[in-house]
């Protein structure tokens, strides 16, 4: 089954102070939990200006995978920091502290994923899409 859910073309949704961050964010949520089969919570595009990010901060439920569509930024994970860009792939585990910020003379564009992790999916009710028939 294929079933087109969003798109980046539609209208952007502006977040200010991410997590306590700086700056304003724009954002698409592509799919969310309820339109998707698997586990997944969130699948989104955002577009994050130089100086902008998020502050540190930790998700108890789910773990994140950002990947870098272009622009750069510095990340951080725990103690360590370092600096990203296009094509660079960053996984936080659930509980893992992290934050981020775009740097540089461009926006920092990126594909951001969210999704539980086994030990808690596992406890939760089956589901199925809303809509699935």
């Amino acid at each position: 089954m294929a079933l087109i859910v969003s798109s980046v073309r539609r209208q952007s949704q502006v977040i200010r102070g991410l997590h306590g961050g700086t700056g304003q964010i724009r954002v698409n949520y592509l799919a969310v939990g309820g339109v998707l089969f698997s586990d997944m919570q969130l699948f989104e595009w955002g577009e994050v200006p130089p100086g902008a990010g998020a502050a540190r901060h930790t998700h108890t439920r789910t773990e994140e995978l950002f990947l870098l569509l272009s622009g750069r930024a510095v990340v951080g994970l725990g103690a360590d920091q370092r600096e990203v860009g296009p094509g660079d792939a960053i996984l936080t585990g659930r509980g893992g502290e992290h934050w981020i910020t775009a740097i540089g003379d461009e926006p920092l564009s990126l594909l951001i994923f969210e999704a539980m992790p086994p030990e808690i999916a596992d406890r939760l009710p089956a589901h199925s899409p809303v809509g699935d028939a």
